[in-house]
């Protein structure tokens, strides 16, 4: 169980152990498969009626502009917003599979937390919170799975179970159901047109230094929890701006510690170098977030060997 407030903040690499593409990934497979020949480029030809000049063009300004990620790029470059989100769309959607959640040899560390969480009492009442950068709901996907089988209970009990773990999607996501309801598409690979728009109009791109409502919550849970782990962030400067992450800290010392112990900030940092460990600490504006000493660590080596989501005594 986890009983000291935590929040996880998942990046793009939080994914990858479910085969999920990183951000870069993403970038990669879109502008190879956006452009003429391409998966994305026919289905959006072919089955969304846009204009395949159009794609091309987005695919192609999308490599040259050596952006960081997709989602960067269309920040500045308003005029490839809508077709950029339906590419994201079209990319994602055929990873999204519940038979990709198979047990292993080497768990991923889903189903590491997961273990963690059910361990000693129930998976509901686990004092953690979850903010993530992804739109891929393969978390709440796997938690979804694994407690319907787990406690052998329906879609709609299992369902009422994951909501009591507040997980947002700060920029969004691929969907609002995990099960198919009134013809929405639920955790499913299917690309059909309608789901896929549907999809896309999910997905948000910030223009400005306040997003919006998410951002908000995220900054409340931030100051209130104890414990804060970062599990797949890249650390680009704007999303450290966007969490306001001094500001949360300052906010927990002054008004919700009271004298209890200060946070603990915490990192994986799985294929981070010593100079983007570096670069990341210099954007954090005085946070003291402890980065894991093992560069080679995955994220789940991370939670095995690293003292974090230890239950209060």
């Amino acid at each position: 169980m986890i009983t000291r407030p935590t929040v996880l903040v998942l990046g793009a690499g939080a994914s990858v152990d479910y085969r999920f593409p990183t951000g870069r990934g993403l970038l990669l497979e879109i502008c190879k498969e956006g452009r003429e020949g391409g998966s994305v480029y026919q289905f959006l030809r072919d089955r969304l009626s846009r204009d395949p000049a159009h794609t091309q063009k987005f695919a192609e300004t999308l490599e040259r502009s050596f952006a960081p990620s997709v989602d960067r790029f269309l920040e500045e470059n308003k005029q490839f917003e809508e077709i950029g989100k339906i590419a994201i769309a079209t990319t994602l959607i055929p990873y999204e599979r519940f038979d990709a959640f198979t047990p292993s040899k080497t768990p991923g560390w889903y189903e590491t937390l997961f273990h963690l969480m059910v361990d000693g009492g129930h998976f509901q009442d686990n004092n953690l919170s979850i903010l993530t950068f992804n739109y891929d709901r393969s978390l709440e996907a796997f938690f979804f799975q694994a407690l319907k089988n787990l406690y052998n209970v329906s879609n709609d009990i299992a369902e009422g179970m994951l909501n009591k773990i507040p997980i947002i999607h700060l920029y969004g996501s691929l969907g609002n159901s995990l099960v198919r309801k009134d013809l929405r598409r639920g955790y499913e690979c299917e690309l059909r047109g309608n789901w896929v728009e549907e999809a896309a109009k999910n997905i948000r791109v910030v223009y400005d230094s306040h997003p919006g409502q998410e951002f908000d919550a995220a900054f409340h849970l931030l100051s209130a929890a104890d414990e804060i782990i970062f599990l797949g962030f890249g650390f680009h400067p704007i999303n450290i701006q966007r969490l306001q992450l001094p500001e949360a800290v300052e906010l927990h010392n002054s008004t919700i510690s009271r004298g209890k112990s200060r946070q603990r900030w915490l990192a994986c940092r799985y294929g981070m170098g010593e100079g983007e460990v570096a670069r990341a600490k210099a954007s954090l504006q005085g946070v003291n977030i402890a980065f894991a000493h093992n560069y080679l660590w995955d994220i789940n080596l991370y939670l095995k060997n690293t003292h974090c989501l230890i239950p209060s005594s």
